[in-house]
């Protein structure tokens, strides 16, 4: 069974929910149709549905920007329960139209459901008749689409597992780019890039939709997504036998920044073969993680799956830490300007993963936007720091085992 948000009635449009009911879900598979076959069987857009996001009469609809209602929940709503709907259209940045009224969601992710022109909604896709709504904004930015997108689809996978299993429900996710469906795939998606690609865009009709629980505000990820996700990934990491090193000196991962063709450089280190070489000098075996030699996102996952310790200045290279083991830790190397971003504070917490956060004081500098020299030494001072102490937790295992044994 599913807990339905109805949409607003024709008296009540705008208003907050003010009721759930509960219908029993029956799943058919979705149809995904190609390219060509999309672009002829675009549906045709009820009146109501199409002037939704029009402007009031006398003024003119220019700004895209449309202040969100405020969501007031009705007497016992559940934010962690998947909401099902039936015969309804999935707007452009993940919203809900019912019988031609926008339904007012639980939404606290990046931008705003209103976020889309009036004539997006007359060239819908589909029908569907399986959409898992996942799009809640930023999807071109790999921190949001990886933590904060994809791990709303763990909610569906624990809810309503025949909609993840289905090999033909769709996802709409915003981004539909190669390095999206390969992340796509690491949490159990069935999709490929190309004309099998089951992340989808843009309006759609669809039969059913699932809209799963977003973050509870831009950049904040719900904690027990986070934590499902990051045991799907850890024991997706386990069944294909990712071998962990045993013996010698423990692995580490440095996160390098580099320039970025048409983007401002961000948070780029100058002085990375020196924090290399301090991380090398602590006892660790270090494997350079950078834009410039990405690998495929499984084999990105894996690297971060056989680490005992990641180094990274602040970057979305941190969101990584989704696929690392319990107990492995966190040294973030702080931007010196802007205040403390708390994202992958937050991110670790959740995790439950040590985390460290390196101050960048002067003369040492690291700005959100340029580059700049950090404190190597203290970075070398911190991984040592976590060393002794893994060297301190097996030395007190093995005593135990050995106490144990006598």
């Amino acid at each position: 069974e599913a807990v339905v948000a109805p949409a607003p009635s024709a008296d009540a449009a705008g208003a907050a929910l003010n009721s759930t009911s509960v219908l029993k879900l029956t799943l058919v598979a979705a149809v995904h149709l190609n390219a060509s076959e999309r672009a002829d069987s675009a549906p045709a857009v009820p009146a109501a549905a199409r002037t939704v996001a029009s402007a009031p009469p006398g003024k003119v609809a220019t700004s895209r920007k449309v202040a969100p209602l405020k969501f007031v929940p009705p007497a016992g709503f559940d934010y962690e329960k998947v909401l099902i709907f039936h015969d309804v259209l999935v707007t452009p940045p993940g919203g809900i139209i019912s019988s031609g009224r926008n339904v007012n969601l639980p939404f606290g992710g990046c931008g705003t459901l209103r976020d889309y022109r009036p004539e997006a909604l007359k060239s819908c896709q589909g029908p569907a008749r399986a959409v898992v709504v996942l799009s809640q904004g930023q999807a071109e930015m790999f921190y949001h689409f990886f933590a904060e997108i994809l791990s709303r689809v763990m909610w569906v996978r624990s809810q309503y597992p025949e909609l993840v299993d289905s090999p033909s429900t769709l996802y709409h996710t915003t981004c539909t780019t190669e390095d999206c469906n390969q992340y796509a795939q690491l949490v159990g998606l069935k999709t490929r890039y190309g004309k099998s690609s089951h992340l989808v865009s843009g309006c759609w009709k669809a039969k059913l939709a699932a809209w799963p629980p977003s973050s509870t505000e831009c950049g904040f990820p719900r904690g027990a997504a986070l934590q499902k996700l990051n045991r799907f990934l850890y024991d997706s990491m386990r069944s294909v036998d990712t071998p962990l090193k045993t013996g010698g000196r423990p692995s580490a991962v440095l996160v390098r920044r580099i320039p970025q063709r048409d983007k401002k450089p961000a948070r780029i280190v100058l002085n990375h073969d020196e924090v290399l070489r301090a991380i090398g000098v602590a006892g660790w075996e270090v494997t350079v993680h950078d834009g410039a030699s990405l690998l495929d996102a499984h084999k990105q996952c894996a690297m971060f799956y056989q680490a005992d310790l990641v180094v990274a200045p602040h970057g979305a290279g941190l969101t990584n830490m989704l696929c690392c083991r319990p107990g492995t830790t966190v040294i973030e190397i702080k931007q010196s300007d802007g205040g403390f971003n708390k994202s992958f504070f937050n991110l670790a917490s959740e995790l439950g993963l040590p985390y460290i956060g390196l101050e960048t004081k002067e003369p040492f500098s690291l700005p959100f936007f340029g580059s700049g020299k950090v404190n190597a030494s203290a970075v070398g001072e911190a991984a040592a720091s976590v060393l002794n102490q893994m060297r301190e937790r097996k030395s007190e295992m093995l005593a135990g085992k050995a106490a144990a044994g006598r």
